[in-house]
């Protein structure tokens, strides 16, 4: 394949979590200087190392509430060229936008990418499949749309040398309104360096204030497993695992989480693992570097004590 024309889009609101990163996976994959960066709607610098240009394709429109009018937009700059391949992150946002724009275009799609290599035969990706167990490989020869698993993914530098170019698009309004959660508080989840995550075995609501309030006396971000979830107990944003996110912060606290491999496959690049469970068979403390055998409650009001009251919220029942 030569000369191929290659996009890295980047939704605005995610270009400090993200740009640096996808950035860096384009320069190890071999096309960097031949990579575009797209920002949907001013705001944020997506120049970084290894970049040909930037190009922001603006409308107060492309906002997170609206993939399809951020697929019309990234269509129309495009234009009747169809690209060799199209990067984004692997947000939930992105995928949204992903899947649309590779429909529109008639393209195929590879979603959480975690490798790739690009030659004269065509395009070859690497994926996790059956909860990370196994690595799939995809050979295409055409053009095609991609979302990366960045999770690992060292961003390169910026360099502000990079050209910048402002492209005004038309985009059609959605009836859809973006309301921030209650959870938004914080660092976000997929790039937190610190996450404090619960599972069933907080056993109820004055476990859950307590794994909510040592995320926030830690500067960190809130995670849960799947059947802390289904209890009601935290939003389903906060999942960590094969349905939900997946993550590598610095320092990841499982509290009351059992470790089954749907949870683990989110979480099993964490740098260091600190598992507090009640059963010492609990297949969480195999993947833990630091192991306490306690009741949730105990061993939490214990750390939020250690780690300083200060700055805490002292509302709950402790």
């Amino acid at each position: 394949m030569q000369s191929p024309h290659i996009y890295l889009v980047l939704p605005a609101d995610e270009i400090a979590e993200s740009a640096g990163s996808l950035t860096a996976f384009a320069v190890q994959a071999g096309f960097g200087q031949e990579a575009e960066a797209l920002v949907l709607r001013q705001g944020g610098d997506a120049r970084f190392q290894g970049l040909k240009k930037v190009a922001v394709l603006d409308n107060g429109a492309l906002g997170p509430a609206n993939p399809e009018g951020a697929a019309q937009a990234l269509k129309e700059f495009m234009g009747k060229e169809l690209p060799d391949l199209v990067l984004f992150d692997d947000s939930r946002f992105s995928q949204q936008i992903a899947v649309r724009l590779a429909a529109g275009l008639g393209l195929p799609i590879v979603t959480h990418v975690t490798d790739l290599t690009l030659d004269d035969a065509g395009i070859t990706v690497h994926k996790k499949v059956y909860s990370g167990s196994l690595i799939q490989g995809y050979r295409c020869a055409g053009p095609m749309v991609l979302t990366v698993d960045l999770t690992t993914q060292s961003p390169v530098i910026r360099d502000n040398s990079v050209p910048v170019e402002l492209r005004k698009v038309t985009v059609a309004e959605d009836d859809a309104r973006y309301l921030p959660s209650s959870n938004d508080e914080g660092p976000d989840l997929a790039t937190a360096r610190v996450v404090v995550a619960g599972g069933r075995g907080l056993q109820n609501e004055d476990g859950v204030n307590l794994v909510n309030r040592l995320a926030r006396q830690l500067d960190g971000a809130v995670g849960a497993s799947r059947a802390a979830v289904d209890e009601g107990w935290f939003e389903a944003s906060t999942m960590v695992g094969q349905s939900g996110k997946t993550v590598a912060p610095d320092l990841y606290i499982a509290v009351g989480i059992s470790g089954t491999i749907q949870h683990t496959v989110g979480m099993d690049q964490s740098k260091c693992v600190v598992a507090i469970n009640l059963d010492p068979e609990a297949p969480i403390f195999n993947l833990a570097d630091f192991g306490l055998v306690e009741d949730a409650g105990k061993a939490l009001n214990e750390l939020l004590d250690k780690t300083g009251a200060q700055g805490a919220d002292d509302t709950g029942n402790l």
